[in-house]
């Protein structure tokens, strides 16, 4: 399967439903939502579901890990940017063999990725 077919589908999927999905995640509970995106690196994909949070919530808390400290400062300075009503908090770390701890929060966390 070439890469740019997986690209072209994640990016579909989430473009149609991502309003159904974020509803589904969090049902009627209060409190904020968490997206937790393990292997972020720019974040290039997320946009699609923080913008369905902030229509649906008003605001979001978004935590990017990845292991380029560079990757993680260009996504929170895009995000940041396009989306002001999100915290983003990234953070730097081998996600793969150690997943970090997260504090725990009043809301809903869901945690995203992707392949590519």
């Amino acid at each position: 399967m070439p890469v740019s077919y997986v690209t072209r589908t994640e990016r579909r999927i989430p473009a149609n439903e991502a309003v159904a999905i974020i509803a589904a995640a969090t049902g009627h509970r209060p409190g904020p939502l968490r997206l937790v995106e393990p292997g972020a690196g720019a974040a290039s994909k997320i946009a699609i579901l923080l913008d369905a949070v902030v229509s649906l919530r008003g605001e979001a808390f978004y935590m990017p890990i990845d292991v380029s400290s560079d990757a993680l400062e260009f996504a929170r300075e895009r995000i940041a940017s396009s989306f002001p009503e999100v915290r983003v908090e990234p953070i730097v770390a081998r996600y793969v063999t150690h997943l970090p701890p997260l504090a725990s929060i009043e809301g809903t966390s869901l945690a995203v990725g992707s392949r590519s």
